[in-house]
């Protein structure tokens, strides 16, 4: 078991590195460029072919976007990597270990939905560090302040950005069976928003005070443990706290993976 901590110091950690396509924090090596160039020709092209080779002299440690959080279970917490990159320690990598399955960015969303785990829209999202941000296609790793860490492209690397700069369109939290957030008030429970196409996050529970952003059916938030006399329920949103009615939303029941 590691904790959202765990995951954003790794990630923080990883910038960087280089992005191989199809890969899960490996060591840059000729055997690994040999089978990829196999595997995806259309991504370890001729013209990329002296940038993959620089990688290797310099014993690099690569990954893709998904692969970047595939890695981080697989290679036990990122035990060893950083060792590895300073020529003072190895690292192993065990396939599809520590509760982490083999998935692609879209596939893992998927996973993540199917599970129950807390998810939602992008302008939903909670000032929780580790949460995972999704695009099409696409993946990256929340580390707090507005601030992502993702292997965005063989151009890129692994690098860190702002969320409201890039194109993240959702969001979600990993199942609580393979790592631990540690803001207590994840512990409450969830809340997912029904019955309704656009709902208000409110200030304070009543429709006369300020909205602090909208919701609609699916989305789902941090639950704070309190309920409004009338209903409202408080719920985690972006940096701080608001409150949906108790007409649109519901405490969702847990569902084990």
């Amino acid at each position: 078991m590691f904790t959202s901590t765990q995951l954003v110091a790794f990630a923080k950690s990883m910038v960087g590195q280089p992005y191989w396509y199809g890969s899960c924090v490996y060591k840059c090596s000729e055997s690994l460029y040999s089978s990829k160039k196999k595997q995806y020709p259309a991504h370890y092209t001729s013209a990329r072919e002296a940038q993959y080779r620089v990688n290797i002299r310099q014993k690099r440690v690569c990954a893709d976007c998904v692969g970047l959080i595939k890695g981080f279970f697989w290679t036990n917490g990122g035990q060893g990597v950083q060792a590895y990159l300073r020529s003072e320690g190895d690292f192993k990598n065990t396939y599809a270990s520590n509760g982490m399955p083999d998935l692609s960015a879209d596939g893992l969303r998927s996973w993540l939905t199917r599970l129950g785990c807390a998810h939602g829209g992008i302008d939903s999202l909670p000032e929780t560090p580790g949460a995972m941000l999704f695009a099409s296609g696409h993946v990256g790793i929340y580390i707090g302040g507005g601030r992502a860490v993702e292997a965005r492209g063989f151009s890129y690397g692994i690098v860190e950005t702002e969320v409201q700069k890039r194109s993240w369109k959702y969001w979600a939290l990993l199942p609580q069976s393979i790592l631990t957030y540690e803001e207590a008030h994840l512990s409450m429970g969830t809340i997912r928003v029904e019955n309704c196409s656009s709902c208000r996050l409110r200030a304070q529970p009543n429709t006369e005070c300020a909205t602090l952003g909208y919701a609609r059916a699916g989305d789902t938030f941090p639950w704070l443990g309190e309920t409004s006399a009338q209903g409202w329920q408080k719920v985690r949103y972006a940096s701080g706290e608001a409150w949906i009615s108790g007409k649109y939303a519901r405490i969702a029941e847990e569902e084990q993976p």
